[in-house]
């Protein structure tokens, strides 16, 4: 008995197989082709896939996002293993958006190629509508790229009907009906609050701007407060140490074709910090770049002249007997910044003058670059000096020793200066598409050394 039962259980097995085919094969329709057997991926089209470097300092660039959602390229941590490098640049737009330009800069196996592709946000646009308009962008220059690896085949190109006015189109006051005639407004503010049971330090600020801007003419009126308020319970009794600042500026800009443009600028301030109850400025202002405005997102080289009287009315007697004083001073400022593949560099010097007391002046200069200078190896430098000799509204008497630990008041000095280095040296893989966000502040990335 056992015996038979083992062997209608054999059988059984055997043709369970059989059975299953005949089953699968009769729930196709009739003429229905049978599922072919899965076909093994083609590891190699991957491996050939074009190899891109990422290159963005906009909010909206989200790395792991892209590497995400456009997975038929390798995302390289190293620009010098890239077919292509992705340079991202971003400009202001007049209602306070963002214009991204994404530039394609081919290299390797592509080298001499090169894409340009501008689109813009609104700016109250979340980052997530950002995000994904950037990531279109990205995929519309990249395809021709990837059409002529392999991974070609596995592209196809979908399109949708625009349904309203066109992304991007350049609004014109002259056909445009704007019922706030292009003004953009913005209020906003900000506090702080924290202590200890011996100090406590609290912080608040408000501010607003306007803004109208087009293609010829650009306003901008902004201001703002703040206080600041800190306590120290201190062995000779409690020191309180308060305070505020205040400023309006106002700023009228005429384009004058692709180098020039002129226009003027008023300033009203208050400063606790500076022995300033109020400083007023007004007077015309001409600037010139070298490169035409068209290329500001990649590289200004530019020179800003300024000239007009300024009006002080101090807190505290100054160290010259003065109260009040009106003065004329003129200023000159030249600054350069470019992003290259290799890195971004920014460089400028300014210098300000009293007239005609022309040995009270200042000058400052002030740089930075960050540069890719091998494969793996990164350096950033910033720093800025200034040599000072127009200090006016210093207020004459001693401070006390809890006044300069605090800052209360500006102190004489002949220069000031500042300085920071950061190098590192990333190595490893050099393909990293893969994105996993699990336990994100307790995952460490190792392979990197910092030195500071």
């Amino acid at each position: 008995m056992l015996r038979h039962a083992r062997a209608l259980a054999a059988a059984l097995l055997l043709a369970a197989p059989t059975l299953l085919l005949t089953r699968t094969v009769a729930a196709q329709p009739a003429g229905a082709p049978l599922p072919s057997a899965p076909v093994a991926a083609d590891s190699s089209a991957q491996g050939d896939a074009v190899k891109v470097f990422l290159d963005c300092q906009s909010r909206f660039c989200d790395r792991d996002f892209f590497v995400v959602e456009i997975p038929f390229v390798n995302w390289m941590r190293d620009r010098i293993d890239a077919d292509v490098l992705l340079l991202v640049t971003t400009l202001r737009t007049g209602s306070g958006g963002q214009e991204l330009t994404v530039t394609f800069l081919g290299q390797r196996r592509f080298d001499g190629e090169r894409d340009t592709l501008v689109t813009t946000t609104l700016p109250n646009d979340a980052d997530d509508v950002g995000q994904r308009e950037l990531v279109r962008l990205l995929r519309i220059g990249l395809a021709r790229y990837v059409a002529r690896t392999p991974l070609g085949r596995s592209i196809d190109v979908a399109f949708r009907a625009p349904t309203g006015r066109d992304v991007g189109a350049v609004a014109n006051p002259a056909n445009t009906r704007d019922p706030w005639d292009f003004w953009v407004f913005r209020v906003g503010g900000n506090a702080s609050l924290n202590g200890e049971q011996q100090q406590s330090f609290g912080f608040y600020g408000l501010n607003a701007s306007a803004r109208r801007t087009t293609a010829d003419l650009n306003v901008v009126i902004t201001g703002g407060l703040d206080q600041q308020s800190q306590r120290f319970t201190l062995s000779s009794g409690e020191f309180v140490n308060n305070l505020r600042s205040r400023f309006m500026n106002g700023l009228v800009v005429r384009s004058a074709g692709e180098h020039w443009s002129w226009g003027g600028k008023v300033l009203a301030s208050q400063s606790d910090f500076g022995n300033e109850a109020m400083q007023l400025f007004a007077g015309p202002a001409v600037e010139y770049n070298v490169f035409p405005y068209a290329r500001a997102t990649r590289e200004r080289l530019t020179f800003l002249y300024t000239i007009g009287p300024v009006a002080y009315r101090f807190n505290e007697t100054t160290i010259f007997g003065k109260d009040q004083e009106t003065r004329a001073r003129h200023q000159l400022f030249a600054g350069w910044v470019a992003r290259k593949p290799w890195g971004s560099v920014n460089l400028s010097a300014s210098g300000s003058q009293f007239l005609p007391q022309s040995h009270q002046w200042n000058a400052r200069f002030s740089g930075g670059v960050d540069l890719r200078l091998t494969k793996g190896l990164q350096i950033g430098i910033n720093g800025f000096y200034a040599r000072v000799r127009d200090q006016i509204g210093l207020p004459r008497g001693q401070l006390t020793d809890e006044q300069i630990l605090v800052r209360q008041r500006v102190l004489q000095t002949n220069y000031f200066y500042g300085a920071f280095v950061n190098v590192s040296y990333t190595f490893g893989s050099i393909f990293n598409t893969v994105v996993n966000p699990r336990f994100p502040s307790q995952t460490a990335g190792g392979g990197t050394f910092y030195f500071f």
